[in-house]
């Protein structure tokens, strides 16, 4: 990548993750009258929205251009904001959310493809990893920085922050515009066939092509990171509720979000700095030890607790965003990598639909405390059974490896269609 488009695209990454009001944000909807379950349904508009636009936004960004998708996704999360700084009714604030929504669809997935078309000509393979890490740490320091000014304007004024939410959005539509990213490779039936068979054809084509090539550890890595991220991603707005709960004051909150942040980029510093081939096994074995732990710690009525628990979240977003991220993309194809990442996305955000509104509930009727135990036995049942899985599809590896008797072996060897493979994939569940 060269120093320009590094800079700029880095710049672009930073200013789309500024987020004003995430440290406020429970505080600042409570003071227009919404209750912690109402904040969750209104902030479920987003995945709801991801949902259904996910797939179609990664392939308009593998059909028609990187910079085409970040620029459409930019404005809708700009109005989005906009709506939320001046209106405090429930359908709009609902609206507004989806708009985000379609902002978040069409900058995930494009944004790392966006990376690896930078990078392809870099004769270091572990040049986009680099770049993939030192995203997550300009996203931590996006979160930090601007909490800490929202939390501090917060003080003054909650609506002010939602304005200043606003600007930062509107300053990534801006930056956007000004890029000039170069041209991604399409294949020549993308670019000869008619609109809807192409897209209709590279989203079979992509979502079959983990599998159709074998790459079976990148299915299990890829399921990891569906089912680690749910709480990472609800994290702020229930411990602010938490927090809120507890009696805690709104500067706190502002201060413990910031950190938050501060810690997700060290952790994604540290993951580029020490970046090595990670075997899906150890990737998951160590995603699930994070998470589990957090949880329970979030169980306890210790502010303190809480915090670390909130901290440790941040670390595993880092990790498994980072290293799940390259061990499915070193698997994918230039031309499907957009969709990929997109159909992944929309399947973490199908069960944050899901569970969502579930979990909003369970923590205002029952609790935060059994809510926490709750989900961190409903973890330990979906990583296990993620493991069960992942022998399942070695075993089966191991069996269609074995070699075949000479006779079979000769008469299939000219029909049978050949796969790419990467040495020691088959070892990798």
């Amino acid at each position: 990548m060269s120093g320009r488009l590094q800079s700029q695209f880095f710049l672009g990454h930073f200013i789309w993750n500024l987020a004003f009001l995430q440290g406020v944000l429970i505080f600042f909807y409570a003071d227009r009258g919404l209750s912690l379950a109402e904040v969750f349904l209104i902030k479920n508009m987003v995945s709801v929205i991801v949902v259904v636009m996910e797939i179609p936004s990664g392939l308009v960004s593998d059909l028609f251009g990187r910079r085409r998708a970040l620029i459409i996704g930019a404005v809708a999360k700009f109005l989005g904001c906009l709506i939320i700084a001046t209106s405090s009714q429930f359908g709009l604030l609902a609206i507004a959310y989806g708009l985000i929504g379609v902002g978040v669809s069409f900058y995930s997935g494009t944004n790392i493809a966006v990376v690896y078309e930078m990078e392809k000509a870099n004769a270091d393979p572990a040049a986009r990893h680099q770049a993939l890490a030192q995203m997550g740490i300009l996203a931590g320091l996006a979160q930090f920085s601007s909490t800490l000014l929202g939390g501090l304007v917060a003080t003054w004024s909650l609506d002010m922050v939602g304005w200043i939410n606003a600007a930062g959005a509107f300053a990534a539509v801006l930056v956007f515009l000004s890029y000039r990213l170069p041209e991604q490779d399409r294949t020549p039936a993308a670019a000869t066939a008619t609109p809807k068979r192409s897209r209709l054809q590279m989203a079979r084509s992509g979502l079959r092509h983990l599998a159709g090539h074998g790459n079976a550890a990148a299915i299990v890595t890829a399921a990891v990171m569906v089912v680690a991220l749910f709480m990472p991603m609800i994290a702020i707005t229930t411990y602010q509720g938490v927090w809120k709960e507890m009696g805690a004051a709104l500067e706190l909150a502002a201060i413990a979000t910031a950190v938050a942040g501060l810690l997700s980029a060290g952790a994604s510093y540290l993951v580029k700095r020490f970046m090595v081939a990670v075997a899906p096994v150890r990737f998951a074995v160590v995603a699930f030890l994070l998470l589990e732990v957090s949880v329970l710690l979030g169980a306890l009525d210790w502010i303190a607790m809480t915090f670390v628990s909130i901290a440790l979240m941040e670390i595993l977003r880092a990790y498994v965003l980072i290293v799940g991220s390259v061990i499915v993309n070193d698997a994918v194809e230039d031309r499907f990598r957009a969709t990929i990442n997109s159909a992944i996305s929309l399947a973490t955000r199908i069960v944050v639909v899901v569970l969502s509104p579930v979990w909003a509930f369970l923590l205002q009727d029952a609790g935060h405390a059994s809510a926490f135990v709750w989900l961190a036995a409903i973890y330990a049942a979906l990583f296990a059974a993620i493991a069960i899985a992942g022998l399942a599809v070695r075993a089966s590896g191991a069996r269609s490896a074995a070699p075949a008797p000479p006779a079979a072996a000769s008469s299939t060897a000219a029909t049978a269609p050949t796969h790419p493979t990467r040495p020691g994939e088959e070892q990798s569940p």
